[in-house]
């Protein structure tokens, strides 16, 4: 065998190899889908990076084995390649890295979940502590309106009775102011009767002051010096005749 059919089958082997070993890279991609689940714009982006990686890799080993020159066998090679490893490493290696990858995913998973429901217990616990202060709060607060509420009724009631208090003692004032009125009413007409009558005998005093002081006058003139000296002592003046009754 010549040494270019040589070279020629290597190259098909190689593409083989190649097209088998982008194949494994690629099951690997599906099995961590499955394990790890992806979002649409996620797998996309996986997608072209994968191919992208692809198709840099194969010119790679083209340029690196076959000079840059490009043969179409290398790329049936590398379809033969994909298709006999899906038909015969695949489904075993499938299963394998599904178990290899499941054990740290589901520790993942189970961690998470583990970790997820303690946060959860753990939010749990604090919205029934924070239910529980709002509670209490509220129902402090229900306290303080009630003792402020009965704090305005005790008010409001003091407020009543003082001023039904402050009302009586109006009204006792009142009814003593008017007894007083009347009974000074009465002391009044009384004072006024005395003062009347008081009046009425300073008016007589006077009279009588009146009375006196004429007489007092007629007194000291010589006409009643004459009378009292003809009336008791008997005596008669020069000009006069004096009478005197049969007895």
């Amino acid at each position: 065998m010549s040494g270019y059919i040589k070279y020629e089958a290597f190259l098909f082997l190689l593409a083989v190899g190649t097209g088998a070993f982008l194949f494994l890279i690629y099951e690997f991609l599906r099995v961590l889908r499955e394990l790890i689940p992806h979002h649409p714009a996620v797998t996309a982006c996986e997608d072209i990076c994968y191919w992208m990686s692809a198709g840099i890799f194969l010119f790679s080993v083209i340029y690196q084995c076959n000079k840059g020159i490009i043969r179409c066998f290398f790329f049936l090679g590398c379809i033969f390649g994909a298709w006999l490893c899906s038909v015969t490493f695949a489904p075993p290696l499938k299963k394998g890295m599904e178990i290899i990858l499941g054990i740290p995913v589901n520790f993942v998973k189970f961690s998470t979940k583990r970790l997820l429901f303690f946060i959860k217990r753990c939010n749990i616990f604090v919205c029934y502590l924070g239910n529980r202060q709002e509670r209490t709060r509220k129902r402090r607060s229900l306290e303080l309106k009630k003792s402020k509420k009965k704090k305005n009724r005790r008010k409001i009631a003091n407020n009543y009775i003082g001023m039904a208090a402050i009302s009586v003692v109006a009204l006792i004032l009142l009814g003593s102011l008017a007894i007083g009125s009347v009974d000074m009413r009465d002391q009044v007409a009384v004072y006024d009767a005395r003062a009347a009558e008081l009046e009425e005998k300073i008016e007589n005093e006077k009279e009588r002051t009146k009375e006196i002081d004429a007489q007092k006058e007629y007194m000291e003139t010589d006409e009643y010096a004459a009378e009292v000296a003809r009336d008791r002592l008997g005596l008669v003046k020069d000009n006069e005749i004096v009478f005197e009754e049969e007895k």
